[in-house]
C-alpha cells in the first residue's frame, strides 16, 4: 500500500515554545521531496492558522496557512453542526476567532447558548473558570477545542483544561447537564 499523505503534529513535534526540534526542518524538506501529501495539525488554541504559518516559516518552515488543520477550525465545524447559530463564548488564551469561521462569538455577559473552552493561559482565572461552571450546571453546553492535560514549553509542562470538559477521544465535546 503507498501512502498518499501524512498527518504532522507541529507543537512539541516539529517545534516546541515555536523553535524548531533539532533535525525537524530537515525532515521536513525530504517530505517535500516526495510524493507524499502533508497537513500540519495541531490542538493549539492560543493562535490562528495563519499565525501559525508565519511562525513556522520563521522557524525554518516551508508551511502555507491552508495546510495547517487547527483545533480552533474542527471546532468551528462541530459548532456550525452541533449548535448552528448558536451565541458562543470561547474562553482561551489568544485570538482563533479567524479559524472560527461561521460561528457566533460573544462575550459572557452576552448570554451565550453554548462555553467553548480553549487552551489555559492568564485568563483562566477563578472568576472565568466559576462563570463556566454556573452556565453548565444551569444547561448550557461546554464544549472543549482539545483534551489534552498539557501541553510542553521551554519551562516544562502546563496545565489545560481539555480532560476536565469531557472525556478522553473522541471530537470536541458538547455536555448537557
Amino acid at each position: 500500500m503507498a501512502i498518499r499523505g501524512l498527518l504532522v503534529d507541529i507543537d512539541g513535534v516539529l517545534t516546541v515554545s515555536w523553535r524548531p526540534v533539532p533535525g525537524a526542518v530537515a525532515a521536513l524538506e525530504v517530505l517535500r521531496s516526495s510524493p507524499v501529501a502533508v497537513v500540519f495539525v495541531t490542538n493549539t488554541t492560543s493562535r490562528s492558522r495563519a499565525d501559525m504559518a508565519a511562525a513556522l516559516r520563521q522557524a525554518g518552515f516551508a508551511v502555507d496557512t491552508p495546510q495547517i488543520l487547527t483545533a480552533g477550525a474542527m471546532t468551528a465545524a462541530y459548532l456550525r453542526q452541533h449548535h448552528p447559530g448558536g451565541r458562543c463564548w470561547v474562553l482561551g488564551q489568544g485570538d482563533v476567532a479567524a479559524d472560527l469561521d461561521g460561528v457566533h462569538l460573544v462575550g459572557p455577559d452576552d448570554h451565550p447558548d453554548v462555553a467553548v473552552l480553549g487552551g489555559a493561559g492568564p485568563v483562566f482565572g477563578y472568576e472565568q473558570v466559576n462563570r463556566v461552571f454556573q452556565l453548565a450546571t444551569a444547561g448550557m453546553p461546554l464544549v472543549a477545542m482539545h483534551r489534552n492535560l498539557s501541553w510542553s514549553t521551554d519551562d516544562g509542562l502546563h496545565w489545560t483544561p481539555g480532560p476536565s470538559s469531557g472525556p478522553s477521544s473522541g471530537p470536541p465535546v458538547s455536555r448537557r447537564r
